[in-house]
């Protein structure tokens, strides 16, 4: 076996060169053998750094068994059969397009690994129905779901205020138990789930800009301007109650009481608000901005949102291709 003759770090040296002259020193079996034993992102990025034919500047393409047609400021993507185009390859209605030509061959060396494919054997492109595997989540489907996890969100806090209505120290009691309940909601069950409450419930989901799972990182860097912002306020108040006495604390109602920490917070607070609104209204108005609906944290974190069962149908595939390969 490849694995048996190089260590991982040779490994991943010989997906510094190129296709042609790793073809050339071990032959194609040993290329699959080679593909296999490398991560899904370790192949996408050797399979994008082979050259760029130089006619993608115009209006087409050939890469590997594949066919790459602009058209509408889009590249649509056709698989071939020794240099033929597959017929029924290409449904009008439902075409699988992509904003460039890197990003259409980054998802095709996705769905190619772990073995590189010859043009003999170049599978069909995806029926109509594997063709949303990366339908994007419109801006409306996205804005209800983030006021369906408003809601889910209530009873936190209606906790919340009847804890400051119980104790002058709550903020403080609260302050740790507050932030894990916010890593639980927006990255746990984002890495675990796909997304959160809102998104599940519509059926939505979180991927990768390739469309591939999301892990913790990609889910931390989408949270980590609210959970800064939102760990910047909280730590502004809590300086306030711990001057305060418990008959000034008990002796005004919530809002009043609100506007009084609120006046004597650190000067960060105000700023930590002003950049709360901010950073919220610049999510939705930058979803409006572009094709694929990203927020602001999704260009962050290198992600999109797409429609659920675009995902469950192109796992199901996988797993059906892997059981009729065992």
């Amino acid at each position: 076996m490849f694995n048996e003759q190089f260590p991982k770090e040779e490994l991943l040296n010989l997906l510094k060169k190129p296709y042609s002259e790793l073809r050339d020193l071990y032959g194609i079996n040993e290329l699959r053998n080679l593909f296999s034993e490398t991560t899904e992102e370790e192949y996408i990025d050797w399979a994008i750094s082979q050259p760029i034919p130089k006619i993608v500047s115009q209006e087409k393409a050939t890469y590997d068994g594949t066919y790459f047609i602009k058209e509408n400021n889009y590249w649509l993507v056709y698989q071939q059969d020794r240099g033929a185009l597959r017929s029924g390859s290409f449904d009008e209605k439902t075409p699988i397009k992509f904003d460039s030509y890197l990003e259409a061959r980054r998802y095709l060396a996705r769905i190619t690994k772990p073995g590189f494919i010859p043009r003999s054997t170049a599978p069909s492109m995806p029926s109509s129905e594997e063709r949303v595997l990366m339908r994007y989540a419109g801006f409306w489907k996205r804005f209800g779901a983030y006021w369906i996890d408003v809601i889910v969100f209530l009873p936190i806090m209606v906790l919340s205020h009847w804890g400051n209505e119980q104790s002058r120290l709550f903020q403080l009691y609260w302050l740790v138990p507050g932030l894990i309940i916010g890593l639980w909601f927006h990255v746990y069950l984002v890495k675990t789930y796909g997304g959160t409450p809102g998104k599940l419930l519509l059926k939505i989901k979180i991927a990768k800009v390739d469309g591939s799972e999301v892990g913790y990182k990609e889910a931390m860097l989408r949270y980590s301007v609210l959970f800064a912002i939102s760990l910047m306020m909280s730590a502004a108040l809590i300086p306030v109650a711990l001057e305060m006495t418990d008959t000034e604390y008990f002796s005004m109602g919530w809002q009043e009481r609100s506007l009084y920490m609120v006046e004597r917070a650190s000067g960060w607070y105000n700023i930590a608000g002003i950049a709360m609104n901010i950073w919220i209204w610049s999510e939705f108005i930058v979803m409006l901005t572009n094709k694929k609906r990203r927020a602001l944290h999704d260009f962050i974190a290198g992600t999109v949102v797409i429609h659920k069962e675009s995902l469950n149908k192109s796992s199901q595939k996988d797993e059906s291709q892997a059981g009729a390969a065992a």
